[in-house]
């Protein structure tokens, strides 16, 4: 969460109050759909006869409360027009923008000159470039090493000037110049040295072969373009939602991600093609949804591709497969078609991913750059991790909440060893809880519906993985899922909204940005323990028989 400063001047005072409205009407909204859900549901409890068609007055009431709601809660994601303002970027433009430069530099920038820079040398070369044309970084003293980590100091940049200009055509490093100027004209120095800290360039090949092509076709100074595919990306997702599962049900979707407190605009928002993994997960749901699996399959495989982690969410689908293969002792077909399906689209998207300078080593170096990456404790980092080996010193050890440079570094080299030192004591008892929990989820979702089963894969997400926060949007399968089986089971919904509110209200009120992550992260693994309990409980019955199956071998199995 950011903060306000003492120092700040009258417009920035405003903005802080226009960005604090905007996370207090996340929680208000928030709290009405939850109490929506919960009066829906008290409704159906109590045997309300429901007409064909479901068009009765209070059906229609229902749709226009939640439209009303979608459409506060998109405006509010969207700051009301407002988007970043001066506060919102640290006091970094002169006026309110739609476009996240910061996203945007590493995004535009990195995809655009990927053949010349790969992953390890967007810094260094921005440093040299500028250095040719003005010296406004002069005042950057120093620039995180992307290729072996720490950090350089801006003469030890210069000394590497020739090997960097090296990688560039003279038409090319005049154009890569011109590009850097855009930026370092509308951000001011301090903006810059945030943004030299930052850790790269990150996206997969896949995402980098259509990335490149885009921001080689589009001029920097036509930036807004790239920033509306997200919008047109976000609406044709909620559209596609809608036509699979019904309009109520694209409305929850559509209030769920305006508040969603783990994926705000201010992080994402009008930036550079953010959201095409999301609209991935989500039509491999719709397509479940129709019982087409081989195109489920494809969608999922382009989700994984250009954000790796979207493959977990094959956990519950993996669980059914093998659940029914030992059961009929043959894969049912229609999993066959969906793990071949995506097989095959994940075969050629990685061959699309070679399709720059570099080939396949452009797959070696990403690999290498995500290791190193998830080595990095991050203070919007959130998984079972941060729940695990918490400890006090994480809260703000020198400032690392809003450090940059060698601050940011003696306050990640602090976190690490840490981390390290309670990993080695306490990963006995972190690897079992883990399986534990996994073990759970497999057994919570044999018998639900494939696109139902498709959300549980948040859970190998959260408890393997420390995901930045921004990519919780994943959630938004999850309340699409439980609200089209609300009539059944009311409960995960309910959870899910409710966690949600915690989140928000952890997000509004505590200072520190790790310790926020750290209590979101604690928020949801609460959530995931409830989820699991209410889908236990509810199947007891039916796991106890299959648990005694399973010891009289596959003969004795039933449906």
């Amino acid at each position: 969460m950011e903060t306000a400063s003492p120092s700040l001047n009258g417009r920035e005072a405003e903005d802080v109050v226009k960005y604090q409205t905007v996370d207090l009407v996340k929680i208000i909204l928030a709290l009405l759909l939850l109490a929506y859900l919960i009066i829906v549901r008290r409704h159906r409890r109590a045997g309300a006869p429901r007409p064909a068609g479901g068009n009765c007055r209070h059906a229609r009431a229902g749709r226009v409360f939640l439209a009303a709601l979608a459409v506060l809660a998109m405006a509010n994601y969207y700051h009301y027009g407002y988007f970043h303002t001066r506060y919102f970027n640290h006091g970094w433009l002169d006026k309110r923008a739609f476009l996240h430069l910061w996203d945007f530099y590493h995004y535009y920038v990195g995809a655009k000159y990927f053949d010349e820079l790969g992953y390890d040398n967007l810094y260094n070369a921005t440093v040299v470039a500028d250095a040719e044309d003005g010296a406004r970084l002069a005042g950057v003293a120093e620039v995180r090493d992307l290729g072996a980590g720490g950090f350089l100091s801006r003469d030890e940049v210069l000394t590497r000037a020739g090997s960097v200009k090296a990688r560039f055509s003279p038409r090319r490093w005049g154009e890569f110049g011109a590009d850097i100027r855009y930026f370092t004209e509308r951000l001011p120095p301090r903006a810059m040295a945030g943004i030299l800290s930052d850790h790269g360039y990150n996206p997969t090949p896949a995402w980098n072969t259509t990335g490149s092509f885009l921001a080689n076709l589009v001029p920097v100074e036509h930036l807004a373009v790239l920033a509306l595919l997200d919008v047109a990306l976000l609406l044709a997702l909620f559209v596609t939602i809608g036509v699979s599962f019904g309009a109520s049900t694209a409305l929850v979707a559509a209030i769920f991600f305006g508040i969603n407190g783990f994926s705000p605009f201010s992080i994402t928002g009008g930036s550079f093609l953010r959201y095409d993994w999301l609209l991935g997960l989500v039509l491999c749901q719709c397509f479940l949804r129709r019982r087409r699996y081989a195109s489920a399959g494809v969608a999922l495989a382009f989700a994984s591709l250009v954000r790796v982690f979207p493959a977990l969410f094959l956990f519950g689908l993996a669980t059914k497969a093998t659940i029914e293969c030992v059961r009929h002792r043959a894969l049912p077909r229609r999993y066959v078609r969906l793990f071949g399906s995506f097989l095959a689209a994940a075969a050629l998207l990685y061959g699309y991913g070679c399709l720059n300078a570099r080939g396949t080593g452009a797959w070696r170096e990403f690999a290498g750059k995500i290791a190193a990456h998830h080595r990095t404790l991050s203070a919007n980092s959130v998984g079972f991790t941060m729940v695990f080996f918490h400890d006090e010193s994480w809260d703000d050890p020198v400032g690392f909440s809003n450090a940059y440079g060698p601050t940011a570094v003696a306050a990640e080299a602090t976190l690490r060893r840490v981390k390290d030192a309670e990993a080695r004591s306490r990963r006995g008892a972190f690897v079992f809880s883990t399986l534990s929990i996994l073990a759970l989820g497999a057994l919570a979702v044999t018998r639900l519906p494939d696109e139902e089963a498709l959300a549980w894969g948040a859970v190998p997400v959260f408890m393997l993985l420390n995901l930045s926060n921004y990519y919780f949007a994943f959630l938004i399968v999850g309340a699409v899922a439980w609200h089209r089986s609300a009539g059944r089971r009311p409960g995960p919904l309910l959870l899910l909204v409710a966690a949600q509110v915690c989140v928000l209200w952890i997000g509004a009120s505590v200072d520190y940005a790790l310790r926020a992550t750290a209590l979101s992260s604690l928020v949801f693994f609460l959530f995931v323990l409830a989820l699991l309990g209410t889908a236990l409980l509810g199947n007891r019955k039916r796991i106890g028989r299959r648990l005694a199956a399973l010891g009289k071998g596959p003969s004795h199995l039933t449906p």
